[in-house]
């Protein structure tokens, strides 16, 4: 095939704004998976590389359940696993009693976990020593609701906290856990990214997504996305810190600069390559995209939905969590092995 006619068909798979794209003829699977990890709690909700890309974690959970038939409640589990990233040997693992584990975030110098959880009896946010699951600090200020989303800042100064439920807030630490601000909000706060400058918070609910200024916690920019009912699901810096990805009914790139629209994907979990060419979109397809043109560069026809996803830092490995608990790392396809 020509690269004309290559050039003719990944265009022809592009979703552009206002315009409904025809099916995609590129659909294949599965990926070039490398290993298969199985949840010890029940759904994976939350994957991500460690700096180094040799360690996955991740965080599952079965969520807490009443049977009226029987008058018992089971206050359900969460686990935090590290895997090699690898092979997929389980290194270490932890279960959280009575909550799930909903959210995960790995520290710019590898040396930290932070692991949230949503649990109806006792929600938490624990920053963890990453190379010893045995040694972590809980930070206690969770009475309600805990995180739906955890990011640390690239600089290593901060860890962000998203809160939906009772508590609608973003709350600030040290990446060490000590607790600086809380940022409140009117509805759920469904998820929260850190600029690669650390100079940018972007936060996302239901309605909007707010963007701060670290330096004083003002407002930078506010954009209304139109992402439906349950708002934004999920938010990415591009590596230059000059464009947004969010996601909810469709995927939107928008330039941080003036908060215009660029273009629109299908929906999906996100994650942007390391060099910021490429941009990844997981839901029931697996699909990368060039995020320059907007041409679809591969998809992949997975089946069950997609919970999270993440990009090695190398771009030679992606990491997916899938229904009905599985994580799965499989090899990039545009990347040179």
């Amino acid at each position: 095939m020509t690269d004309h006619k290559k050039r003719t068909l990944f265009s022809s798979c592009l979703i552009w704004v206002g315009i409904a794209a025809p099916p995609c003829a590129l659909a294949q699977g599965p990926p070039d998976v490398v290993w298969t990890g199985q949840a010890k709690s029940g759904y994976v909700y939350a994957v991500a590389f460690s700096p180094d890309g040799q360690i996955v974690a991740t965080g599952d959970g079965v969520p807490a359940e009443y049977d009226p038939d029987t008058g018992t409640f089971y206050p359900g589990e969460g686990t935090v696993s590290l895997w090699n990233a690898a092979d997929g040997t389980l290194l270490q693992s932890r279960t959280e009693d009575q909550t799930e584990v909903s959210s995960v975030a790995i520290s710019p110098d590898g040396q930290r976990l932070a692991a949230g959880g949503e649990g109806i009896l006792r929600p938490f946010l624990t920053v963890w020593d990453l190379l010893d699951l045995s040694s972590f600090r809980v930070l206690s200020d969770y009475p309600f609701d805990g995180p739906r989303s955890l990011a640390f800042s690239p600089d290593g100064q901060l860890l962000a906290a998203g809160i939906g439920g009772n508590d609608n807030a973003v709350k600030i630490y040290t990446a060490d856990g000590t607790f600086l601000r809380r940022l409140p909000f009117s509805s759920w706060v469904t998820v929260v990214a850190f600029s690669p400058d650390s100079r940018l918070l972007a936060v996302g609910n239901v309605t909007a997504i707010q963007i701060y200024r670290t330096s004083d916690w003002q407002f930078e920019r506010i954009i209304f996305p139109q992402h439906g009912v349950n708002g934004v699901s999920a938010l990415a810096f591009s590596p230059d810190g000059e464009t947004l990805a969010s996601s909810g009914q469709t995927t939107k790139l928008w330039r941080i600069s003036d908060g215009e629209l660029i273009r629109e994907f299908d929906a999906g979990r996100l994650a942007f390559s390391s060099d910021g060419q490429v941009l990844l979109t997981a839901g029931s397809r697996i699909r990368f995209w060039n995020v320059s043109d907007g041409s679809l560069l591969q998809t992949y026809d997975v089946g069950a939905g997609i919970l999270a996803v993440a990009l090695s830092p190398d771009n030679t490995l992606f990491a997916y969590a899938q229904l009905p608990g599985n994580v799965v790392v499989a090899r990039n396809p545009l990347a040179q092995h």
